[in-house]
């Protein structure tokens, strides 16, 4: 009986091709086999060749993770039904699905107001909404001047993407129908991006909105004041 030939120095072996002899290296011919199927261009991964593409996106996901895959990756949750809606159609589902008011009944504007060491302006609005119980909501105040330019702001946290200040507060209405008789928003004057020395004549508008989206539900009028930058930060205010 012949024994099997032990490989002494597998090393050397996939080194060696044998060349100049009629014999073969098994251990070079190995080597070399899956060399070439490495090197190979057409080669595909074996784990992703048998996975399922998403219909939406094409990216291959297992079969068992497509539909949590479809869920948080292509839809989100309508903020007043939960259903699933993809994030392109979700205005225009709010708007279809569901019916819901807002009216703004009062705005009044103090100003020269301390609030946390810092000297602004408060805002009291008196509005109503409807039909959007425990959604969640905010209303905003976006300031610009009266020719309709802009005006920035001097931190983050007053500015909107565009680059436009503004104040603004979220809620969650309580009732079906909820009545807001004073709530407050305050602008700290040293946050609007304005040009010291100078008379400005400024204005500011008011925004209730859905959170997180683009559906706004009402609007107020321009509410005009004129304001002087200056160390004291002194600002007279009028209504239009």
């Amino acid at each position: 009986m012949s024994k099997k030939k032990s490989c002494k120095n597998p090393q050397a072996d996939t080194k060696n091709p044998n060349k100049g002899t009629s014999g073969t290296n098994k251990t070079w011919d190995k080597v070399q086999g899956n060399k070439g199927k490495q090197m190979n261009p057409n080669q595909k991964s074996q784990g992703n060749k048998q996975l399922p593409k998403c219909p939406i996106c094409k990216a291959p996901v297992k079969a068992n993770n497509m539909k949590r895959h479809i869920r948080n990756v292509h839809f989100e949750n309508c903020p007043i039904c939960d259903d699933l809606v993809r994030p392109n159609n979700m205005e225009r589902h709010i708007l279809n699905a569901h019916e819901f008011e807002s009216k703004i009944y009062n705005v009044r504007q103090e100003h020269n107001i301390y609030n946390d060491y810092k000297k602004g302006m408060k805002i009291h609005i008196n509005f109503s909404i409807d039909n959007l119980e425990e959604v969640d909501c905010c209303i905003a105040a976006y300031f610009s001047f009266q020719n309709g330019e802009t005006i920035g702001s001097m931190s983050d946290d007053f500015i909107t993407t565009n680059g436009q200040a503004v104040v603004e507060k979220c809620f969650s209405p309580p009732y079906e129908s909820t009545r807001y008789n004073d709530l407050q928003l305050f602008m700290p004057y040293e946050e609007l991006y304005l040009a010291e020395g100078y008379h400005h004549h400024c204005q500011f508008e008011i925004q209730i909105y859905i959170n997180n989206t683009n559906v706004v539900i009402a609007k107020s009028q321009p509410y005009g004041f004129s304001y002087k930058k200056s160390i004291h930060c002194v600002a007279e205010y009028f209504y239009r």
